[in-house]
This record gives C-alpha cells, sequence and structure tokens, in this order.
C-alpha cells in the first residue's frame, strides 16, 4: 500500500521574519508554508504516511531537526464562506448542504464550533465532497481524532526535550529524531502583521 500525502499545520515558535534560516533549511526537506498572524506562527507542510500520525512524525521530526519544534497541530477550520471558495460553489450552495435541503441520505458534517455561523473541520468537508463526487483537491488532512493523537504525540516530545539537551539528525530526504531541540522564540520585529512565504519541494 503506498503512502498518503497528508497537508498538515502546526504551531512553531516564532521567526526572525521571512528570510529566517530554518525556513531555508526546512525547504529541503518538505513542501512548506509559513504564515504568521497576530504572534501565532503557522507552518503549513505536506508529508507523506500510512496514516495522519505517522505523516506528522516525519513532518515535525524534520521541522525539529531545523530548529522549529511544533508546538502543537492546528486544525484547519472553516467558515461557510471558505467553503464555498474552496470547493468552488456559491455561498448559497454551501447553506443548503449545512441545511441538509437535497441531501438526506449523507448529512453534512457537523460543525465543529457554532460561534459565527459555525466552523467546520477541512478534511470533514473534503471527505464529505468527496463521497458526492465533487472535483476536490487531491490531499488527505488529518482528522479530529488524529489531531488529538499528533498533539500527544508532540507534547511527549516537548516533555522529552525539556528533560534531554539532545539533539536531531538529518541524513538525505528523512528525519531522525534523537530528542527535539528546545528552542526559544525570537522576538518579532517584522514592520508587517503578517508575511507568507511559499517553497518547492526539494527533489
Amino acid at each position: 500500500m503506498s503512502p498518503t500525502e497528508f497537508e498538515l499545520i502546526f504551531v512553531i515558535p516564532d521567526l526572525t521574519g521571512p528570510g529566517d534560516d530554518r525556513i531555508a533549511l526546512v525547504e529541503e526537506h518538505l513542501d512548506v508554508v509559513v504564515e504568521s498572524h497576530s504572534g501565532l506562527t503557522l507552518a503549513t507542510v505536506t508529508a507523506e504516511g500510512a496514516d495522519a500520525v505517522i505523516a506528522a512524525r516525519t513532518a515535525a521530526a524534520v521541522l525539529s531537526a531545523c530548529g522549529l519544534p511544533p508546538v502543537r497541530s492546528y486544525p484547519d477550520m472553516v467558515t461557510r464562506q471558505d467553503i464555498a471558495d474552496r470547493a468552488e460553489v456559491s455561498r448559497q450552495a454551501v447553506g443548503n448542504w449545512v441545511r441538509g435541503e437535497r441531501v438526506q441520505s449523507d448529512p453534512f458534517p457537523t460543525p465543529m464550533n457554532l460561534v459565527g455561523g459555525g466552523v467546520w473541520l477541512w478534511g470533514d468537508i473534503v471527505a464529505w465532497l468527496r463521497r458526492r463526487g465533487h472535483d476536490i483537491e487531491d490531499m488527505a488532512f488529518p482528522s479530529l481524532a488524529d489531531h488529538s493523537r499528533i498533539d500527544a504525540v508532540l507534547l511527549q516530545t516537548l516533555a522529552r526535550s525539556a528533560r534531554f539537551a539532545g539533539h536531531v539528525a538529518l541524513s538525505g530526504e528523512r528525519a531522525t529524531v534523537l530528542y527535539a531541540p528546545s528552542v526559544s522564540a525570537t522576538n518579532r520585529g517584522w514592520a508587517e502583521e503578517s508575511f507568507q512565504s511559499s517553497y518547492a519541494l526539494a527533489i
């Protein structure tokens, strides 16, 4: 069985800016997009694995090896408008789905939170759209249960790094975590409120 490619988002330590050397190290091993908004720095990566947790372990190992140990996973939550934009349908169509109109046999996923009219986990929406034959991006996403398991793994890693001053070895395309390094966040002094940088997967 061939591995599945997952899109994963992690909260990582703050960066000095879009030119931070640690991002350049990550791009040698992972396809990554880094964004910072209101003090929260996110790394969106794609990684392969038999399941989302295995893929997340691989991605976290690379990020840690490059000096950006993930603090936690970040669920990709979407609003009705986000769903409309990503699925390339009208906002009215999404409203019909949410209300259960025309879709009785396979109800629309339950929202994760009711704030602002509801927010949903994007992976749940993708699975539902695929079942209904919609042409949607060819990528897998972690479930809510996956996020819980990934965060448990990250918590263990952070606890271990607090007890041991270790290192992480990178070898070719694979990363082996001996002990995740403890990296303190740097103070951000950027002119812009946010930045986004895209990097190509190293072949």
